[in-house]
């Protein structure tokens, strides 16, 4: 495996581990969180501090075209869509206002999905309730799904805390943004609603480019890195550019692209990798 890494280039060490980390599951079942996941989470937390007295949601289901509706998904996706997390190649997929619909979209984006108990949630997460009529013994087959949240925080001491739109009951136009306690995560969270699951987002090439971007820095210059030469961002210098890259230095956007093909390989490797050696992707 070494030797692959190294033939590979410098910077994949460090992009295996991150890719690791969010792809693969490990004895914690903690994945890496997205610094846009983190965004998601302070501004949703900004809306509600601005506009809690607001009865309704007019301001986000007209932001996507709509009248008045259930609109706490609506919430979700603006404070998402400030966040850049909208799209068809982002996290959060494209904008979709229901509950249900909402929760396959982000797991066909890559989305982490686990159930109470299997993970712990994180600041940034999403969080989703069902019709506790139904059964949901597993995350599959989905049930009807009800409402869904923002993860704050969540500790064994203080609890679930999230921000969530359309709270409070009520007509949808009467509801406000509520940030909310829950006791734990099991049970009724209120009559007729319990907690199907958590999504946590995925990390997109564009994270992962910029987080190894601060882990390696740059080097204007090769540097002779344990097996290799390496240059730019942690990447092993071309061996037809060593002379030139000695001479004249590689410039940022060279180092850029380098970095960008050593990423694409790297996820390659880590894909074959998983599927060879049996590892579970959390997907």
């Amino acid at each position: 495996m070494n030797k692959l890494l190294y033939s590979i280039g410098g910077a994949v060490i460090g992009t295996v581990l991150l890719l690791s980390a969010w792809l693969i599951g490990n004895d914690t079942g903690e994945a890496t969180v997205s610094e846009r996941q983190q965004q998601l989470a302070d501004i949703a937390l900004a809306e509600y501090e601005e506009n809690a007295d607001v009865s309704g949601g007019a301001k986000y289901w007209e932001y996507w075209g709509k009248s008045e509706e259930q609109w706490c998904v609506d919430f979700i996706y603006y404070c998402a869509d400030q966040a850049g997390l909208v799209g068809p190649d982002q996290p959060m997929g494209s904008y979709t206002a229901g509950v249900g619909e909402c929760w396959q979209r982000v797991k066909a984006q890559g989305a982490k999905l686990f159930a109470a108990g299997d993970d712990t949630p994180q600041r940034g997460d999403l969080v989703f309730w069902y019709a506790a009529e139904h059964s949901a013994g597993a995350l599959e087959p989905v049930p009807p799904m009800l409402h869904i949240g923002i993860v704050l925080s969540y500790s064994t001491e203080d609890g679930l805390i999230t921000i969530e739109g359309n709270s409070g009951g009520g007509a949808s136009s009467e509801s406000h943004i509520r940030k909310n306690y829950y006791a734990d995560l099991y049970g009724p969270s209120w009559d007729g609603a319990a907690i199907f699951g958590f999504a946590r987002i995925g990390i997109d090439a564009a994270d992962l480019t910029a987080m190894l971007k601060v882990f390696e820095g740059f080097s204007k210059y090769p540097i002779w890195d344990y097996a290799q030469y390496s240059v730019g961002y942690g990447t092993r210098c071309p061996d037809d550019k060593l002379n030139e890259y000695r001479s004249y230095g590689i410039t940022v956007a060279e180092a850029e692209a380098l970095l960008e093909q050593h990423v694409r390989q790297a996820a390659a490797s880590v894909d074959r990798y998983s599927r060879s050696s049996g590892l579970t992707l959390l997907t």
